[in-house]
């Protein structure tokens, strides 16, 4: 007989911070897995990395603040014994953070920038018991696709000078690779620490005016890390946390043609790490 689980998203996060989670040594195994759909709001603490194209040592631009992050989730990841895993993750994303940067001609330049864009993503994978404790072992493979827009804002020189923004439109074709440790000993609660890879398969990157130019990022292997914490009482409601980072790495680009003439993507490099508290169906 199937085991549903249902949870409510309301102020049941204080609750949760009050339990931690801490395997025990004996192990519990429900009537039966099922999967869960789950609905996240969170954020996260973005940055965006550049480095000089004539100099790697040297940085030319951060851009770094907060953002506001929301997430649907149907994944298989709270079965209690081995056999097949899956996940699917839609997300989407909006926040305005610093630029801390300069100009094509070298001027150190501040202003704002606003992000939005979103990813959906797939995944598949096997769970291993390990025999000898109260854990599983996933191995997970599978691909995704995340778009965004980075829009750069007017801003102004130290000497009054107006600079001009523009907008960037990245599409970014990825695959992960992971490896993940699930706690299977506790009745009432869930942990799942993963860590992986993330590769991109392909990168678009579209500026707008009035550069307007067509450019494709080199790509790069990059690092992903998620740790998930979730109460599941049978029979009442099932509220989780995940902590988790992300990051995206590109090389340098080829250069491309544009209204002001030949440009690059110089390497660059993104960084996220967030929380996100979930209800889960």
């Amino acid at each position: 007989m199937a085991v549903s689980r249902v949870s409510f998203f309301a102020l049941a996060a204080a609750f949760l911070i009050g339990s931690p989670a801490i395997p025990s040594t004996a192990y519990a195994v429900p009537a039966e897995p099922g999967s869960r759909l789950g609905f996240h709001l969170g954020g996260d603490q973005f940055e965006w990395q550049e480095w000089d194209p004539a100099d790697s040592s040297r940085k030319i631009l951060k851009e770094s603040g907060p953002r506001f992050r929301g997430a649907i989730t149907w994944d298989n990841f709270m079965r209690p014994s081995e056999g097949g895993v899956y996940a699917l993750d839609i997300q989407g994303y909006y926040g305005r953070v610093d630029y801390d940067g300069e100009t094509q001609t070298g001027a150190p330049l501040k202003t704002d920038v606003d992000y939005a864009g979103g990813l959906a993503e797939g995944r598949l994978g096997y769970r291993f018991e390990i025999g000898w404790t109260a854990y599983g072992l996933d191995i997970l493979g599978g691909l995704g696709y995340e778009s965004w827009t980075r829009d750069i804002k007017d801003g102004r020189l130290e000497d009054g000078t107006r600079v001009q923004g523009y907008e960037e439109q990245y599409g970014v074709t990825y695959a992960r690779l992971g490896l993940a440790l699930a706690d299977l000993s506790e009745t009432k609660w869930f942990g799942r620490l993963e860590a992986g890879v993330r590769y991109p398969l392909s990168v678009d990157e579209t500026v707008g005016e009035p550069i307007n130019a067509t450019l494709h990022p080199r790509r790069d292997t990059s690092l992903y890390v998620t740790y998930e914490i979730t109460r599941t009482p049978y029979g009442a409601p099932s509220v989780g946390v995940t902590l988790f980072y992300d990051s995206l790495s590109l090389k340098e680009s080829p250069v491309g043609s544009s209204d002001i003439g030949p440009v690059l993507q110089p390497k660059s490099e993104m960084k996220v790490s967030g929380i996100r508290l979930g209800v889960y169906f």
